[in-house]
């Protein structure tokens, strides 16, 4: 083949590339209740955005807004309704509408957030009243915040007696029946006023994660932080898509989509969680806070006071959903022990 033929066969070939058509690419908005900064969102969502992108090959694309579209409490009914695609939300702040996925808000099931996140996405596998919950929705996953531990500013906390006469923020549901049953007074705000609330003295203590001391810079205000093991609650979190969008999918990006997602994304989740929490306890140690765990006389009897909170929930859900709330907090519990991680 002469020179010149060798020149346009590549010219050639270079055009047809080209030519060839890029891959379609469907994008669809995520809004969340937590702002685009905190760890949740910056790194566990956009982390989870890479494993959508990566499964698809490049198909799907998920853009997560960092301007929410509505308050915290909307976002279930944002993607009911389509306003946006995609949403990241709290279940308790519509109190009264779900009752059986507060299994993972429950004292005492489990000492990390990737245990709980797993635990919830299982639990939401095998049980159909929990999945009913959810059924205006896809879900995409169900998760959990780390596990919630007692930090106050004004004393160690060695004996029940010792809680007595404290205030702290809740966020109702379980927390503040956990809160009540430790002999503490709730006083329920949203968790953006606890600095104001500390610093000028309205409240004495949080029930929070680890990683909040230091995200919503605490660790100059908390002066104690007592760890429990199992902790003393958690906060259940969904990922949801609105139907009508799931179903514009096709059914193989549909599989690539779940396959990022359900508990792959609660590992994801919980990971993120975890690492935060030794942050948070490493920067209140850094002021001069004291960090104790639990010792096994107080264990016993925060959980023989807090068992009632379990006892209402398990009434609440045969209520609401008419099913055995018992026969789910086993299965949680042990899925929770199961999917802890191994320790380093």
């Amino acid at each position: 083949m002469s020179k010149m033929k060798v020149a346009t066969f590549a010219l050639a070939c270079l055009g047809l590339t080209s030519l060839s058509p890029a891959v379609a690419q469907t994008t669809f908005n995520v809004s969340t209740y937590a702002p685009y900064q905190h760890p949740l969102v910056s790194v566990a969502l956009e982390n989870w955005a890479k494993e959508v992108a990566k499964e698809s090959g490049g198909k799907i694309n998920i853009n997560i807004l960092k301007t929410a579209l509505g308050q915290p409490q909307a976002h279930y009914d944002l993607a009911v309704n389509g306003v946006a695609d995609i949403t990241l939300g709290i279940p308790g702040y519509t109190p009264g509408r779900f009752s059986v996925v507060e299994v993972a808000a429950l004292p005492g099931v489990g000492d990390t957030s990737e245990a709980l996140s797993v635990a919830l996405w299982k639990t939401y596998e095998k049980f159909p009243s929990l999945r009913k919950e959810f059924d205006q929705v896809q879900v995409l996953g169900l998760m959990t915040t780390s596990p919630a531990h007692f930090h106050n500013a004004k004393r160690p906390i060695n004996t029940m007696q010792d809680f007595s006469g404290l205030k702290s923020r809740v966020a109702g549901g379980v927390m503040s029946d956990v809160a009540k049953a430790l002999g503490v007074t709730p006083v329920l705000q949203p968790a953006g006023k606890v600095y104001e609330l500390l610093s000028g003295g309205v409240i004495d203590a949080v029930i929070f994660p680890q990683e909040t001391l230091k995200s919503f810079k605490l660790e100059k205000l908390i002066k104690h932080t007592t760890l429990v093991p199992g902790g003393l609650t958690a906060v259940p979190i969904f990922l949801v898509m609105n139907k009508a969008k799931f179903a514009s999918l096709s059914k193989a990006d549909q599989e690539a989509l779940m396959r990022a997602s359900g508990e792959r994304l609660s590992r994801i989740n919980g990971v993120v969680w975890d690492e935060r929490d030794q942050e948070g306890i490493d920067s209140l140690k850094k002021e001069g806070g004291q960090v104790a765990v639990a010792n096994a006389a107080l264990v016993k009897q925060i959980n023989e006071a807090t068992k009632d909170v379990a006892d209402k929930w398990v009434g609440e859900v045969k209520t609401a959903a008419n099913t055995d709330g018992s026969e789910i907090l086993v299965y949680f519990r042990a899925e929770a022990k199961k999917a802890e991680p191994k320790k380093k």
